[in-house]
């Protein structure tokens, strides 16, 4: 559990990338603001440090150094060996005197023992961060797993991608399908970049190109100090190489997803300059407007059509029979049930697989019957909506207590579907619970007759 310095923010990996991110904008304050502003910003810097070794974030280390190694020795050298005397070489020297005297602390702290320990608290903070903390993919196998299962999704949908999201959800089927190596857990595309193409294809990608284009200009006009005031342009320069650090975590990471870095991005990115009447902003102007509506139609397309496909039995059960129910769970005396959500799904009578030469199975006139109970904590009774092949078959209120059968008749293959009216949460769980349903199978047909 991680409750310390870096629990205000959604994890410690988007703690660290948030140091990351702050680091460079204040060191830029530090050598460039009043004496007050100055003094706050260096107190800061320590904090975001104490922040990003309590929270143990590798990609946080290799953004603090990006930024923070890229500010010191790009903006404040350059001033050093452009201005012998006046405010930059003050600037540069400050900068110089801060590194030099950080330096010798860190290296007195990292050999000072701390009490009853051999090492040095920092020293063991650092090697915590160093030390191997597997993603949930990487417990079932390597990283590299994530980029392949990209590159697949890809492959299958390259123009409008699996849509926002996707990737978590179907990471583990392609995992078990494609590339033979079943993962049960998931987690976020392994880069920014290629989550685009995969959740948005080459037509989110085009978009996102457009983007990264107006930033890397921006990056290089912040970084060739052409403001008025030798402050402002610090500011600037501060604020790319954040930016400059953040695309490179982007490439092993999609940090973008939480919402504390998306603001600070934006933020950040929005500090840039861009000149109206340069030839990006005349290029961006001209492309942006068509390429965006390009890009919408594909995607509104895509969206559209995922939507109706997931209407369909042979989608919507293509890699189960069952859809809007839990693991199986046994009762204290021993039967098997499982719980529903706040709607559940069963294919009934269906074809095993999809295909030209696959054809649904068929039955005599029939009673299906599925086994329900009510178990709320609450004792509140649920109102059952029944839909057979999207048509209603009819409403139930169901009482608290014991195992009950539900029965419909039917005489051809289909879908059986409830909804219910209210669901619950118990303590210490994330789940959504509905009610009780028989284990697996958990529709039984026998004939009428």
């Amino acid at each position: 559990e991680w409750e310390r310095a870096q629990a205000t923010f959604t994890d410690p990996s988007a703690a660290g990338v948030a140091v990351a991110l702050l680091l460079a904008p204040l060191l830029a304050c530090a050598v460039s603001s009043p004496p007050v502003v100055r003094l706050l910003a260096g107190v800061s810097v320590g904090l975001l440090l104490l922040i990003l070794a309590d929270a143990g974030s590798r990609a946080g280390l290799v953004g603090c150094f990006m930024a923070g190694g890229f500010f010191v020795l790009w903006s404040v050298t350059r001033l050093a060996v452009e201005a012998r005397h006046g405010g930059s070489h003050r600037v540069a020297s400050t900068v110089m005197t801060v590194a030099l005297v950080s330096a010798i602390a860190f290296g007195i702290a990292l050999s000072s023992p701390g009490r009853g320990s051999v090492r040095s608290v920092l020293a063991t903070r650092l090697m915590a961060m160093f030390r191997a903390q597997p993603t949930p993919a990487e417990t079932r196998g390597e990283r590299g797993l994530l980029y392949e299962g990209a590159l697949a999704l890809f492959r299958e949908h390259p123009v409008v991608g699996i849509g926002l999201g996707g990737f978590r959800t179907e990471f583990p089927n392609v995992a078990a399908e494609v590339l033979r190596r079943p993962a049960k857990s998931t987690d976020h595309p392994p880069s920014l970049y290629l989550g685009t193409l995969v959740e948005s294809g080459l037509a989110g990608a085009a978009l996102l190109l457009l983007v990264l284009l107006g930033t890397v200009r921006g990056f290089g006009s912040a970084l060739v100090f052409r403001g008025e005031k030798l402050e402002d342009s610090l500011r600037t320069a501060g604020a790319a190489s954040a930016v400059l650090a953040l695309l490179v975590v982007f490439l092993f990471g999609s940090h973008v997803v939480y919402p504390e870095i998306a603001a600070l991005a934006g933020i950040l990115t929005a500090r840039l300059p861009l000149s109206p009447d340069g030839r990006t902003s005349r290029m961006l102007g001209a492309l942006m407007p068509v390429l965006l509506a390009g890009a919408l139609v594909l995607l509104l397309g895509g969206i559209v059509a995922r939507a109706y496909e997931t209407r369909l039995p042979e989608v919507a059960f293509a890699r189960a029979e069952t859809a809007g129910v839990y693991e199986p769970e046994s009762e204290v005396a021993g039967r098997r049930f499982r719980w529903t959500s706040s709607a559940a799904a069963w294919r009934i009578g269906g074809a095993k697989g999809n295909g030209p030469g696959v054809r649904p199975a068929s039955f005599p006139p029939s009673r299906l019957s599925l086994p329900v109970r009510n178990a709320r904590p609450d004792a509140r009774p649920v109102s059952l909506s029944i839909y057979w092949n999207d048509t209603l078959r009819g409403r139930v209120l169901l009482p608290a207590g014991g195992w009950r059968e539900l029965t419909l008749p039917i005489d051809h293959p289909g879908v059986l579907r409830i909804h219910l009216s209210t669901v619950f949460r118990p303590p210490f769980d994330a789940r959504q619970l509905g009610i009780e349903v028989g284990p697996e199978p958990v529709i039984s047909v026998r004939p009428t007759g």
